[in-house]
């Protein structure tokens, strides 16, 4: 108790130096926790960007069209019976499911063509599980029966498109002839998700299939919406095992949004490697700091330290002594960074903010282009704030033990 008193006393000795050290850290800490919540915020939103836009939390489809369906093949399709189609929808994550039909076509308005993805999609299912029919910013939904097309607002500017023009896709049927699909621009969509913006053309999916030759309910697969996106891991799991249950000739299979999504994850985790390593090297430039508050003290108080070492005092606990007072300077700047971090990201997660403005169309991930919000995660606060507390301690411990060690009677003597 009396070291933990000595430690505290003699931090108000020296204020400036104390607090021009603390600030160092907490600006290192404020950034750390500032750029956590922006990162966390931004790959919250564009995993939301997939399972509502894009993949869905769950994708039922064969093994076969897995390992292919970069090249959207139109054979090994999905076909499900009903009585498994409801027992899996009747599972308490379940909440929706919608089958699409993918494939590739060029689109042409007569002058000009770009390659893209067509999506043929059941309009009663897509609309209520899923955000396309949400997203429309010019026109209206489709109208069953009727030859019509939902396009995103990038690929409508690039084609001079507008709600009520024509165009056709010129696709390859699932027995490899050409075949052309005319169709007209109901709606135009803005989504957060630039691919789907740049890349997709929804159709409904019926007149996808007669288009494409393709049999009776067959679908590239069917994108189930769960309770939560947590679930998926297990869900794909258990589901592939029921899958599994069925007809020997099928090789139907689950799988979660996270294997679809395998870019983003490894971008997050390099992102979180990057901001690691950023945070280390700022502590490390507080340790130079605190190394030398600590050095500069224990030479100012070589004879204050004789004094408790001709007392009685031991070198370990001379030493215990000036690193709790570094460590008490990485209390106090842990405490202002966290209060300063706080503040930031209740500003991001209040107003937000658009990082990637003016980059539309740059980037072939569904990263999202809208404004990105922080993300509270309380655990960051805690690991920044011991961290730093550590390294303080850590960094005073050196020149602590350099002082402390050395005779008293010469140090009396000088």
């Amino acid at each position: 108790m009396l070291i933990l008193k000595i430690a505290l006393r003699n931090l108000a000795r020296h204020k400036k130096r104390t607090i021009f050290t603390a600030i160092v850290i907490a600006v290192a800490i404020c950034f750390y926790v500032f750029a956590d919540a922006l990162i966390l915020g931004m790959m919250d939103s564009s995993y939301e960007n997939i399972t509502e836009y894009e993949f869905g939390h769950i994708q039922l489809m064969s093994g076969e069209y897995w390992e292919e369906k970069d090249d959207l093949p139109l054979q090994n399709l999905i076909s499900l019976e009903e009585d498994t189609l409801a027992r899996i929808t009747d599972r308490p994550e379940v909440t929706g499911y919608a089958p699409r039909l993918d494939f590739s076509a060029e689109m042409t308005d007569g002058r000009d063509s770009i390659p893209l993805i067509g999506r043929g999609i059941d309009l009663e299912q897509e609309a209520s599980n899923f955000r396309i029919k949400d997203s429309i910013i010019e026109g209206s939904y489709f109208e069953a029966g009727q030859p019509e097309a939902v396009i995103g607002q990038s690929l409508a500017e690039d084609m001079e498109l507008e709600v009520g023009d024509f165009f056709m896709l010129i696709v390859r049927t699932r027995g490899e002839a050409f075949n052309v699909i005319d169709l007209i621009v109901a709606g135009i969509i803005n989504t957060p998700n630039p691919y789907i913006n740049d890349n997709v053309v929804f159709l409904p999916i019926d007149l996808a299939r007669d288009a494409l030759l393709v049999e009776g309910d067959q679908a590239s697969h069917i994108s189930l919406k769960l309770t939560g996106r947590e679930l998926a891991a297990d869900s794909s799991t258990e589901i592939s095992e029921l899958l599994a249950s069925g007809p020997a000739s099928e090789n139907y299979q689950a799988y979660s949004w996270e294997e679809g999504a395998e870019d983003l994850i490894v971008m997050q985790e390099y992102s979180d490697m990057v901001l690691i390593l950023v945070l280390g090297v700022i502590l490390l430039l507080a340790m130079a700091g605190i190394a030398n508050t600590v050095i500069l003290s224990v030479i100012e108080r070589f004879k204050e330290i004789g004094m408790m070492k001709a007392m009685g005092m031991k070198v370990k606990e001379v030493t215990f002594l000036i690193g709790l007072e570094a460590a008490g300077i990485g209390i106090l700047g842990g405490i202002l960074g966290v209060i300063l971090g706080a503040g930031a990201v209740y500003l991001l997660s209040t107003y937000g903010i658009n990082i990637y403005a003016g980059m539309e169309g740059e980037l072939d991930l569904p990263i999202s282009m809208a404004v990105i919000y922080g993300s509270w995660k309380p655990g960051t606060f805690i690991f920044v704030f011991v961290y730093s507390v550590v390294v303080s301690f850590i960094s005073g411990l050196m020149p602590a033990y350099w002082g402390a060690k050395k005779n008293p009677v010469d140090i009396l003597h000088e």
